[in-house]
């Protein structure tokens, strides 16, 4: 096209010449709109890889909401298994409270005592998980199967206890 342009501009100098700037208005138009429409897409892959990140932090967060949900849902168990022994241990105290010794209500009083503080220790971590940010409910699972084995253990001793308080009074 420049090479006809220039040609041309052999022939008639004044049209061509006005011709050959406004061609070279042209193509440098053309170069400018693909430059911006490469902007454009570059502007539109940012923005859909934008969206992607807020994508997976959605998912990232909904992983920890559930996290802690699951968590949670074991934490009730362990409230509610604490909280059948406690009635147990009441009942225990209603029906034997005539046959039971001091030394063996004190015992029963003293396990039930850990029990309802061990309760409100699971009550106080859900209230926590309830409370926590993302970053501290990965830390939180980090820790978590220590705090469960620990709680596990010290139920079992004192469920242990009761029970041996139970077949030695029976």
């Amino acid at each position: 096209m420049l090479l006809s342009l220039h040609l041309a501009n052999h022939k008639k100098p004044n049209k061509m010449k006005k011709l050959s700037i406004l061609s070279t208005v042209l193509i440098v138009s053309s170069l400018m709109f693909a430059a911006c429409d490469g902007h454009k897409s570059a502007k539109e892959e940012g923005e859909d890889v934008k969206q992607e990140m807020k994508d997976m932090a959605e998912e990232t967060s909904e992983y920890f909401d559930q996290l802690g949900e699951d968590v949670k849902a074991d934490l009730e168990k362990s409230a509610n298994d604490i909280d059948d022994l406690i009635e147990d241990i009441d009942e225990k105290l209603e029906d034997q409270s005539e046959s039971l010794s001091d030394a063996s209500r004190t015992k029963l009083e003293n396990a039930k005592a850990k029990l309802q503080d061990m309760k409100e220790n699971i009550n106080d971590e859900i209230d926590d998980i309830d409370n926590k940010s993302e970053e501290e409910l990965e830390e939180f699972k980090a820790n978590m199967k220590e705090m469960k084995q620990k709680t596990k253990e010290k139920f079992a001793k004192v469920k242990e206890d009761v029970k041996e308080f139970f077949n030695s009074e029976s």
